[in-house]
């Protein structure tokens, strides 16, 4: 007899792809990869070793095996990043093809941490126009009369 084992369903959080959302989600985001332990693989710490070079002495098999726990902790918060996007809505539609453009040589099928960076740049205002119109807005600011 074959049983079938039922898949929990967890939360993700949405993202509607706005900037105005970005701060909540980033934070409700970054809690559940600290939380699942894979916000190493989110920031670019855990890279997946060379499986080609044996300079150092080691087989390739033992390089592929230390990898892979990091290579699951890439897996999974790709996975959970393309999950949280709301495909429903036109910008959640293009912050979806943000991360899944996201690849590179080591991760050919999604590199979480590349995903990461290319959101992070989009929403998070760190660009040089959204620094400049963000230091306009701070020096053209001006008390209330009565404000302290």
């Amino acid at each position: 007899m074959v049983t079938i084992k039922e898949e929990k369903r967890e939360y993700i959080a949405r993202f509607s792809g706005r900037k105005s959302d970005w701060g909540v989600w980033e934070a409700k985001f970054m809690a559940r990869a600290r939380y699942k332990r894979y916000n190493d693989a989110l920031e670019n710490y855990v890279r997946l070793p060379t499986v080609t070079s044996k300079s150092d002495g080691e087989d390739t098999e033992s390089k592929v095996s230390a990898g892979s726990s990091k290579h699951d902790q890439n897996e999974e918060a790709y996975h959970d990043l393309l999950c949280a996007m709301d495909t429903s809505t036109t910008t959640g539609k293009i912050a979806f093809n943000i991360v899944r453009r996201a690849v590179s040589d080591s991760y050919k099928y999604g590199d979480a941490a590349k995903a990461w960076s290319d959101l992070t740049n989009k929403y998070h205002g760190r660009s040089a126009p959204m620094l400049i119109a963000l230091s306009e807005k701070f020096h053209s600011a001006q008390l209330k009369r009565g404000s302290d």
